[in-house]
């Protein structure tokens, strides 16, 4: 006998993993196209907005953000430490506030229009599909030292847009980054996505 008691097994099997619907996420089962769409967006003394890529997936696009910090010569420690916590929004005092986040949105070729922001939605996704555009922010972590600090997060498009002009809007108050926008032309785009590949695909 066994000094160790039998480990009690669930009655009941494990439930099946439930993935986010479309609309919420980028599928897993599939290898986006990164697409080399770099540019500083907006910068201030000690702190930059950059969009790093778009990963272009068969049913939308991820944007791919990153807010370089950069302590700059005589800034004390309560400086940088300001900057910090206006850069890292998860921080309890700053949750909830839309100054205290990045903003992103997008007018898409046919002039409809999709804003992000905190993740609205949660499990276990019942709602249906919704109608229209659909701009979902995720991630948001990052690292550094006492110097310099990456802070990286995502916006998911979905569906992905046709032939045309899109605009890409941005904004983030406590970093101090007003309002502005670019203009992305979608067709390298949506070449892009004739190569994303399935995973799991023999």
């Amino acid at each position: 006998m066994s000094f160790f008691p039998e480990v009690e097994r669930p009655a009941e099997p494990r439930p099946l993993r439930v993935e986010a619907p479309i609309w919420v996420s980028p599928p897993s089962s599939e290898l986006p196209v990164p697409v080399p769409v770099t540019t500083v967006l907006v910068r201030r003394p000690g702190a930059a907005l950059c969009l790093r890529r778009i990963d272009v997936y068969r049913a939308g696009w991820v944007f791919a953000f990153s807010v370089r910090a950069s302590r700059l010569a005589g800034m004390t420690d309560e400086q940088w430490i300001e900057l910090m916590d206006n850069l890292q929004p998860h921080r309890p005092f700053r949750r909830g506030t839309a100054e205290g986040s990045l903003r992103v949105g997008v007018e898409l070729p046919d002039g409809s229009k999709a804003i992000g922001g905190v993740v609205g939605h949660r499990y276990p996704f019942d709602g249906a599909e919704p109608q229209g555009p659909q701009l979902t922010m995720s991630g948001g972590g990052g690292g550094g030292s006492g110097e310099n600090y990456d802070f990286r997060m995502n916006a998911w498009l979905w569906p992905a847009p046709q032939a045309g002009s899109l605009r890409l809007v941005y904004d983030w108050a406590a970093l101090g980054f007003n309002e502005g926008s670019i203009t992305i032309e979608t067709p390298p785009l949506m070449t892009a996505q004739e190569n994303v590949r399935s995973i799991w695909a023999q």
